[in-house]
């Protein structure tokens, strides 16, 4: 079985249909346009290096969480997880740690940036797309607490930011995908334009 797997070549990514988690905060027209197969979206080589890189990045924090947790009385449940099946929603999370003293479960979701972002980590502004995609983590996983962790692409520091469930805003959240889908991709009604966002919507 395994060595079968080995010996395939990769296959193409296939949508699931759905909203993914990591997507959050994303435009909703593009996404119904993506749905409808009225939109692809075109990555060009500098694209797929910086994908080859942020895929680098997690490889080493997974490597060093795997060799490090257990003196530290964690161990790493997890990695690349998919959540629980849901209608509308689709998510795979990076880690899941446990602290072994207590058998608490931490999400923990890797993000690969530059110096400009990281600053603004550590200075306390955590893009909240980012925050609400742990949340969703935690609400499918019912897990209490999880972390962002940044990693510095200049320098190769760290950073964390610790986050707790709210429930509220996590059905919050739900609600407006769910309410994407009954609307708009079911009715075949696409959503309003975008505001563009800070660097601009290729759909909008």
């Amino acid at each position: 079985m395994i060595t079968e797997i080995l010996d395939n070549k990769n296959g193409k990514h296939v949508s699931s249909g759905k909203f993914s988690v990591s997507s959050i905060g994303g435009c909703f027209r593009k996404k119904y346009f993506e749905l409808k197969g009225l939109y692809q979206e075109e990555f060009n080589e500098q694209t797929f290096r910086i994908f080859d890189v942020g895929d680098l990045i997690h490889r080493r924090i997974c490597k060093e969480l795997l060799e490090k947790c257990d003196t530290h009385g964690y161990s790493v449940a997890a990695m690349e997880v998919d959540i629980p099946e849901q209608k509308h929603i689709s998510g795979r999370a990076d880690i899941i740690l446990v602290d072994k003293s207590k058998g608490e479960k931490f999400v923990v979701d890797v993000k690969s940036c530059g110096k400009w972002t990281f600053d603004k980590v550590l200075q306390g502004e955590v893009p909240q797309n980012y925050m609400d995609q742990v949340q969703l983590y935690l609400h499918f996983f019912g897990i209490q607490r999880g972390y962002l962790l940044f990693f510095n692409k200049t320098n190769f520091k760290v950073a964390e930011k610790e986050i707790v469930y709210d429930e509220a805003r996590c059905l919050a959240l739900i609600k407006v995908r769910e309410n994407f889908f009954i609307n708009h991709v079911e009715k075949n009604v696409p959503p309003e334009k975008c505001d563009g966002g800070t660097f601009g919507c290729e759909v909008c």
